[in-house]
């Protein structure tokens, strides 16, 4: 993956914050339950919620439940940082020969789509509700969240707490 040399996301600084992420919190590039649902708290914070601007990343890390000074020493130091990044890179090329579109979720192995042609959710992935999408794939391994008893919000918070 190329990164920009200017602009919001200049050389991948996000991408690569997420990448510290999934190496000091998940151990690799593949999260546990509770991991993936802090990661989505962290996503939907810093993604949806502050337009991946990098002055709210350790706020929204430190709001998902993450331990932030784990984070931070993999961020900070260009040996390590380099190395997330690296592995990120190595494990998704593997998967993008077969990737149809972007972003993606994957359920089981399977890569979930509500629209190939205008990226895996649509025009605005930011607009599509996930959740169905979700519950659906789960078949019945699908979360207290799928019940419908819950919210989405409702259900990640009981998770994380």
């Amino acid at each position: 993956m190329e990164c920009p040399a200017a602009g919001a996301d200049a050389d991948c600084a996000g991408d690569k914050y997420e990448a510290c992420i999934l190496s000091t919190q998940c151990g690799g590039v593949t999260c546990e339950s509770k991991q993936q649902l802090q990661l989505s708290s962290f996503l939907h914070c810093f993604e949806y919620e502050h337009t991946s601007s990098m002055e709210y990343a350790d706020s929204c890390a430190s709001a998902a439940g993450f331990a932030l000074s784990e984070i931070k020493a993999c961020v900070d130091s260009p040996a390590a940082k380099a190395k997330a990044w690296a592995d990120l890179q190595a494990t998704v090329a593997a998967e993008l020969p077969t990737i149809k579109c972007f972003p993606w979720i994957e359920v089981d192995g399977s890569v979930e789509s509500k629209d190939y042609s205008h990226g895996c959710f649509g025009v605005d992935a930011a607009t599509t509700p996930l959740l169905p999408l979700i519950c659906d794939a789960a078949g019945s391994h699908a979360p207290a969240a799928c019940s419908g008893k819950l919210g989405w919000r409702e259900w990640l918070q009981q998770k994380l707490s």
